[in-house]
């Protein structure tokens, strides 16, 4: 795998997740989020189980204070 670590987002440097998954778990992505000086406007959580992007959803919304959610259906279009 070639990757270069820290990433940077939005000025910001992160560590590059590594493994053979591109999906990190849902106590990693927390903490992704958590760490993050200016926090995003607008989340898409797109993942195979909606009760598992619901929860995560949740978890972002009352923990760490997120909104503009969206939980995309197959095929929905967004304007951004």
């Amino acid at each position: 795998m070639e990757k270069q670590s820290p990433v940077r987002i939005f000025g910001e440097g992160f560590e590059v997740l590594t493994g053979f998954s591109g999906y990190a778990d849902r106590v990693g992505l927390v903490e992704f989020v958590q760490v993050m000086e200016k926090k995003p406007q607008r989340t898409f959580i797109v993942h195979d189980e909606a009760e598992s992007s619901a929860n995560l959803a949740k978890t972002l919304g009352d923990e760490l204070g997120i909104t503009g959610i969206e939980l995309p259906e197959a095929e929905q279009i967004f304007s951004l």
